[in-house]
């Protein structure tokens, strides 16, 4: 649960600037263990863009399950991270 609160916070503070990580799948989630407990961050934000203005790469890989919407060239979107969040 606090992996998930972790990354639901991460993409809480890049909504709030307005960008969109665009690429929330388990291989760009980095565990780390503390004394506590383990904790998550995001990694590679290659793909990270401005919503509604900066757009997916035309290379997309077809053989992952994207958001509804989330295709080469597309337009970035919030609802496509809250779509991965919901996967997670």
């Amino acid at each position: 649960k606090v992996i998930y609160e972790d990354i639901k916070q991460a993409i809480g503070l890049l909504h709030e600037k307005n960008f969109v990580f665009a690429d929330l799948r388990a291989s760009n989630i980095l565990i780390i263990d503390t004394e506590e407990n383990q904790r998550a961050m995001l990694v590679d934000f290659d793909w990270c863009g401005k919503s509604d203005e900066d757009r997916y790469s035309p290379s997309m890989n077809k053989n992952i399950s994207w958001p509804p919407g989330a295709k080469p060239r597309t337009l970035l979107r919030k609802d496509h991270d809250l779509y991965w969040l919901d996967v997670l």
